[in-house]
């Protein structure tokens, strides 16, 4: 079991470290793709392109999240690995010998502890000022933007620090206007989603206003809202996630069912991420039997374990 559960907190502490860059870099990839097939003239295949890196994004990010879930639950059924574990932080970045390595090791720490003091144990300058945009998004602290040099992490920065990504929280932190008025380039997009006033998201570009539409929506779990995003990857997903908030906020797996509604692609995954959720937080097995894959109704069964 200790093996086991050793390879589990390896692989949870792997996503966490790469959790949200990867699913949001291969979701902006399949968006880039997706345009270029209105002009290409390969342009069938360049859309299946997209839809298969849209589901590989999904697929990682609900992995990413059912396994952390996982190994947690288990993690609490072994607390002799816990007790004898050794200390992740300082030694295991120090001892560290290629430096690229070990400043994503302190760059993850200062992170996950929100501690931007971890950060000046990195060595080059741009890798210290992407770890202080990472730790403003954790903690929601502008204040550490103005260490930024470069004015367009500076920019990311602030943005951050107002608008975390929704694994921190769905809705714009408080004072996240003031933070997004220090924006250089830029700012009205910030703002709109500051704002939370989906008029506002209208005013904007295309793009633009689509992840307003999607900041906006998932927010104030708002169907209406997502139904105005007009990119056909980020419409689905805005839908997924309100629902989701929908289905945990009332512990009701009948708001899982209406995630079926939305599109082929991702159903069979949103529905049976809903379902490990409510089955977690109610403590209710019977749920997992909803699940269709054999391997996640086995996760669930873990998560719904009183």
């Amino acid at each position: 079991m200790a093996s086991l559960v050793g390879t589990l907190v390896r692989a949870e502490h792997f996503f966490a470290a790469v959790l949200p860059w990867v699913p949001i870099a291969i979701l902006i990839a399949a968006v880039v793709v997706f345009f270029l097939s209105k002009t290409s003239k390969d342009g069938g295949d360049l859309k299946k392109a997209s839809y298969i890196l849209f589901a590989l994004g999904v697929v990682f990010l609900l992995g990413g999240y059912a396994l952390a879930a996982a190994t947690t639950a288990i993690l609490n059924s072994n607390p002799d690995f816990i007790a004898n574990s050794p200390p992740k932080y300082p030694a295991s970045c120090d001892g560290i010998t290629k430096q690229a390595e070990r400043d994503d090791c302190y760059k993850f720490w200062a992170v996950d502890k929100k501690d931007p003091s971890m950060c000046e144990l990195m060595s080059g300058l741009e890798g210290k000022e992407w770890c202080y945009e990472g730790v403003a998004e954790s903690n929601g602290d502008a204040s550490l933007c103005v260490k930024i040099t470069d004015s367009q992490i500076r920019d990311s920065c602030y943005f951050s620090a107002a608008i975390p990504s929704p694994g921190y929280s769905f809705e714009p932190r408080e004072g996240a206007a003031s933070a997004c008025e220090k924006i250089e380039n830029n700012s009205q997009t910030c703002l709109a989603v500051a704002s939370l006033d989906a008029s506002r998201c209208g005013e904007l570009g295309t793009y633009e206003a689509d992840f307003c539409y999607w900041r906006v929506g998932m927010a104030r779990k708002d169907w209406g809202i997502c139904e105005k995003i007009e990119n056909e990857f980020m419409r689905p997903s805005c839908f997924f996630l309100v629902q989701i908030r929908e289905a945990r906020s009332t512990n009701d797996p009948s708001a899982c069912d209406k995630l079926s509604q939305i599109s082929d692609l991702i159903s069979i995954m949103d529905t049976a991420h809903c379902y490990f959720q409510i089955a977690d937080e109610t403590n209710n097995p019977e749920l997992c039997e909803k699940v269709s894959s054999e391997e996640a109704r086995d996760i669930c069964y873990v998560l719904a374990r009183p």
